[in-house]
């Protein structure tokens, strides 16, 4: 802060003070004129209207001295160096100066203030010191000196104050529009994992109605049994995502939001995402016709409660992923454990069943999988096998700490 604007942003009520402060000085000022006039012995005539055309003109400096500071303190030291000339009054001739030099010291900074404020010191205290030498005054050197220094540094005390609580109001500012991003960088993280959430529900059971629904229409003209079958399918797939889903909008209907809304992670307590959940996952996949082996999926009930979410729904996307872009395919589900890592591979061959398409790509479930994983301090990747098959490979640790709230 290179300045402090005084006298401005003042409101209607203390706009009496600027005209009241130049009363002030007029009245101080030729009080001691007034009383010389009525002595029997007045000053004469013109030493009288010299006097009082410099306190005039002290006068508007003070009134102008918001506007343009150092052409202000220049007329008032002027003014002052006029009026002490005069010797009538030594104090009224100091006031537009001291206003002046206390104006400047409280608008600039150190540097500049010195540079302004010391000739017009120096020189107000020397037209003081001659006219003392000069008319056989009293010595007012030194009161002075005094007065125009405790004005400068009453002015520099005054800007201290100013800039500190400028500044504690800048800080206080910079704190809410901290805490203001941190709550918007909260609702777009929480954004962010209900959209993954929604995502894999709808994606994994959509896809389950998708190819069983394929394999109805294909199975109807012959064998009504697997049609029907196929059709109970879907309806258990539409069951269960219904029921996720009612189960998801329940929380963020609820006012306010249960705890384990507040922040992403929590979200894996809306589904039962266990190691139990996890085997029930591939059953039912198994009972849709999907061929899935395992190896060591033990290891999995080992992890965090949310290692083991994120697990659930790695596995889930790529089992779906399977489904949908090679309908009938061998999966193959491996687990291995190195040292604090988990490793999950999810693995797939190419497509058998040639009664459903597959659904192209649009790769937003394996966007979500990387968020997912790079969450929680996890690597992925993913990519073609030789034989035409797909393969996800994540590695996440068994264990975090999750930051408290």
């Amino acid at each position: 802060m290179s300045e402090v604007r005084i006298g401005q942003g003042w409101s209607p009520a203390h706009r009496w003070r600027e005209p009241a402060l130049a009363c002030a000085i007029l009245i101080g000022g030729s009080l001691r004129l007034i009383m010389k006039a009525l002595n029997p012995t007045p000053a004469p005539l013109p030493t009288s209207m010299a006097y009082l055309a410099a306190l005039l003109m002290g006068t508007a400096a003070v009134v102008l001295r918001s506007r343009m500071p150092t052409l202000s303190l220049t007329i008032a030291t002027i003014s002052s160096v006029f009026m002490t000339a005069t010797g009538l009054n030594w104090i009224g001739s100091l006031l537009p100066t001291l206003v002046c030099v206390y104006a400047t010291s409280l608008r600039f900074p150190r540097r500049a203030t010195l540079i302004r404020v010391i000739p017009s010191i120096a020189s107000v205290a020397a037209s003081s010191a001659i006219v003392s030498w000069t008319q056989n005054h009293s010595p007012e050197v030194i009161p002075t000196l005094l007065a125009l220094i405790a004005a400068a540094a009453f002015g520099r005390s005054a800007r201290g104050r100013r800039q500190y609580l400028e500044a504690t109001l800048e800080r206080a500012q910079a704190i809410a529009q901290n805490a203001q991003q941190q709550e918007r960088r909260k609702l777009a993280e929480q954004r962010l994992a209900i959209a993954h959430e929604l995502h894999d529900v709808v994606a994994h059971h959509m896809t389950i109605i998708n190819v069983q629904a394929g394999v109805a229409v294909a199975a109807a003209p012959h064998d009504a049994e697997r049609a029907a079958t196929a059709a109970k399918h879907c309806q258990t797939a539409a069951q269960e995502a219904l029921a996720e889903l009612h189960t998801m909008l329940g929380v963020l209907r609820s006012d306010p939001p249960p705890a384990e809304a507040q922040r992403p992670e929590k979200w894996q307590k809306l589904s039962s995402a266990t190691d139990q959940s996890l085997i029930r996952l591939i059953e039912d996949q198994r009972s849709l016709g999907t061929d899935v082996a395992v190896s060591n999926i033990d290891l999995v009930s080992e992890c965090a409660a949310l290692v083991r979410h994120v697990v659930y729904r790695v596995v889930q996307e790529a089992l779906t992923n399977a489904r949908k872009h090679s309908p009938g395919a061998h999966c193959r589900l491996t687990v291995t454990r190195e040292a604090d890592r988990l490793r999950i591979e999810i693995a797939n061959g190419p497509q058998t069943l040639t009664q459903v398409a597959p659904v192209a790509s649009s790769q937003t479930g394996l966007a979500g999988i990387k968020t997912r994983v790079t969450e929680i301090g996890g690597d992925v990747s993913w990519g073609r096998t030789p034989d035409s098959g797909f393969r996800v490979v994540v590695t996440v640790p068994t264990q975090i700490v999750q930051e408290q709230t």
